[in-house]
């Protein structure tokens, strides 16, 4: 199935410390999640206006579950409200 479907999720590591990250989490059609982005979402851009787009919705994902990083993704739940 392709990846159709993302948004910002928190994540944590637990496997050296405890960190915590905002990542892309995509998902299939049926909300599976499927991957998600290796690094970290980071605020830099040449438009304001993006960057307030990203801190929304950044803002959003912490209304989210944690997504566990070792345990992905079995222990994620189907995501129902993509935004």
């Amino acid at each position: 199935m392709p990846k159709n479907t993302w948004n910002y999720r928190v994540m944590i590591d637990d496997s050296n410390g405890i960190t915590y990250s905002i990542h892309e989490v995509y998902y299939y059609e049926d909300g599976t999640p499927e991957d998600y982005t290796k690094m970290p979402e980071s605020m830099i851009s040449d438009d304001v206006e993006e960057i307030f787009w990203c801190l929304e919705n950044y803002i959003k994902a912490f209304a989210l579950p944690m997504i566990s990083i070792p345990n992905f993704p079995e222990e994620v739940p189907i995501h129902e409200n993509f935004q």
